[in-house]
């Protein structure tokens, strides 16, 4: 395998996304990658340039990772449709090793920290490079090599929005609930920096367990429609195909911002986070409307969990700790009670949440403080988020929850559409989310569940 080209490796792929013709030494690729001649291309990220260039009949450029055995291979790309077969030149070849996930460079793999169904590596552009699991997992994550960690990792917008930051600053993410692609059921995600004996960032170990709580119920009504996506055209054709531009437009745009690859002029890390974070708020905007499709489907249901409003609100507090400290703001928890169990879709519940932590934390001004309540009266539970921002005037309360409306404020990342969806959200699950708020005086908003 060549680690550096000497000559174009070229390959030929019909639009069935079948290899008709390849050099040697990506055919070696090819068959390592469980191919076959004349079969499907084995690589998703080759599969995929050649289905864009057939789609968009155009020449494309692209620079890829793709994993092999005991490397990381960096490839760039030229393609282009030739007697309507697309055409790939392989122009760049770079092979970097990588780290076995039972001897990772400088970081020693505790087994009994996390007791998990599924472990894998991502490198430094969190591309996935290895994996160990049980068995029934194999066929599966085999697929995923060579994809981008956010390819096959779903959740709420904000917990995804905090995971991508933590990524960024190569930090620990502890507990985070997530959906996996092609896998039934919510999983507790937790992922580890990787360093080397000098400090470099190798990038994750990550570690997948499907969720358990003694408060959440452990059955899933598949047939309730809560479970099921609702495949508007937002939700089942605009969404997917913006989200994954978008998404790789934010790697990017954080591993050049983080300056992984080389010192580079301040003003340019800079352009390079406005970049990460206009797409982030484009991504925001995308899951609102697909939210806003579901929540205005007929016979729209919410699943009935039991939940415990004390893990919400340290969840919360743990996922929205880092956005909170750029401002020097302190996110605290008052108990009223030690144990409040409430009933609404845990999803959902964590959703709203995160959205009134959101915003409290975007409109607060820097050195205050942000209290996340909760307690129970005889029937009813509730989570209060309190701030000390500017508040909202008395006459103003009743267009907060409207469709779009964001108080004359612009330029602020907000949607109009995060509210309304959460009070929504509330009422489907038989509560409900009220402002108690003066202008001066901060504000607190406060979702009422059943108990």
């Amino acid at each position: 395998m060549p680690d550096q080209l000497t000559e174009t490796i070229i390959l030929r792929i019909d639009i069935d996304g079948n290899l008709l013709y390849a050099d040697p030494a990506f055919r070696r690729l090819h068959i390592r990658a469980g191919g076959s001649d004349g079969g499907k291309v084995a690589i998703p990220s080759i599969a995929n340039i050649a289905m864009l260039t057939h789609k968009l009949n155009m020449p494309l450029s692209r620079m890829i990772n793709v994993a092999d055995q005991d490397f990381d291979i960096e490839l760039w790309i030229d393609s282009h449709i030739e007697d309507g077969v697309a055409v790939l030149s392989i122009l760049g070849w770079t092979e970097k090793h990588i780290v076995e996930a039972n001897e990772p460079e400088g970081v020693s793999i505790d087994n009994n920290a996390y007791q998990d169904d599924i472990f894998f590596l991502c490198n430094e552009s969190n591309i996935i490079t290895y994996f160990q699991s049980d068995e029934k997992y194999v066929a599966l994550f085999g697929d995923f090599i060579g994809s981008n960690f956010f390819d096959i990792v779903s959740a709420d917008k904000a917990i995804i929005n905090s995971i991508r930051e933590i990524f960024a600053q190569h930090k620990t993410v502890d507990h985070n609930i997530v959906s996996i692609k092609a896998l039934e059921g919510v999983y507790e995600l937790s992922a580890i920096p990787r360093r080397d004996d000098q400090e470099n960032f190798l990038g994750y170990e990550c570690y997948i367990s499907p969720y358990k709580h003694e408060f959440v119920s452990n059955e899933l009504n598949e047939n309730s429609e809560s479970n099921t996506i609702y495949q508007g055209l937002i939700s089942a054709q605009l969404a997917p195909a913006i989200r994954q531009p978008l998404g790789r437009i934010i790697a990017n745009a954080d591993t050049i911002g983080s300056k992984l690859h080389g010192p580079i002029r301040e003003n340019y890390a800079n352009y390079a986070h406005d970049i990460a974070n206009a797409a982030r708020h484009l991504i925001e905007i995308v899951d609102d409307l697909s939210d806003l499709e579901a929540l205005d489907k007929p016979g729209f249901a919410i699943a009935k969990d039991d939940i415990e409003l004390g893990d919400i609100a340290t969840r919360l507090a743990g996922l929205m700790a880092l956005k909170a400290s750029d401002k020097n703001i302190k996110v605290t928890i008052d108990a009223m009670d030690d144990l409040v169990n409430a009933v609404g879709e845990f999803r959902r519940v964590l959703q709203i949440g995160l959205n009134l932590l959101a915003n409290a934390v975007r409109y607060s001004p820097e050195n205050t403080e942000i209290t996340i309540s909760y307690g129970a009266t005889d029937d009813t539970a509730y989570l209060s988020i309190r701030d000390q921002g500017p508040g909202i005037s008395t006459d103003m309360h009743h267009k907060v929850f409207e469709k779009f409306e964001r108080l004359g404020r612009t330029g602020d990342g907000g949607s109009g559409l995060g509210l309304y969806i959460s009070h929504r959200l509330a009422r489907a699950m038989g509560g409900d989310l009220v402002l108690e708020s003066e202008a001066g005086k901060g504000a607190c908003f406060i979702l009422y569940l059943p108990k």
